[in-house]
């Protein structure tokens, strides 16, 4: 766990020059900042987060919930993404993709 939480620390810091300058300096990052730092790297799209999970069993579902709160974007951090327009005809008998 030290070792891909090490990892994780490197990652983050190498998206963000403050935070970099931070670990090179102590060698580590505080909860805060490594917190803030993986919320910039997934809000940057350099990052994305995996969550595992199971419904039934109720295994993993808050951690989901505070993920979702605490590191994913809200509609109004987004910016707008241009697609083209055009119709999709629905159908059960086709493939959803």
């Amino acid at each position: 766990a030290d070792k891909k939480t090490e990892e994780l620390t490197e990652m983050v810091a190498e998206n963000d020059e403050q935070l970099m300058e931070k670990y090179f300096e102590k060698g580590e990052l505080s909860p805060e900042e490594l917190i803030e730092g993986l919320r910039k790297s997934i809000l940057n799209r350099q990052v994305f987060p995996i969550f595992i999970a199971s419904a039934l069993l109720n295994i993993g579902t808050q951690p989901i919930l505070d993920g979702i709160v605490n590191f994913l974007p809200s509609p109004l951090e987004r910016e707008e993404i241009e697609g083209e327009k055009g119709t999709v005809k629905l159908s059960l008998d086709q493939p959803f993709c």
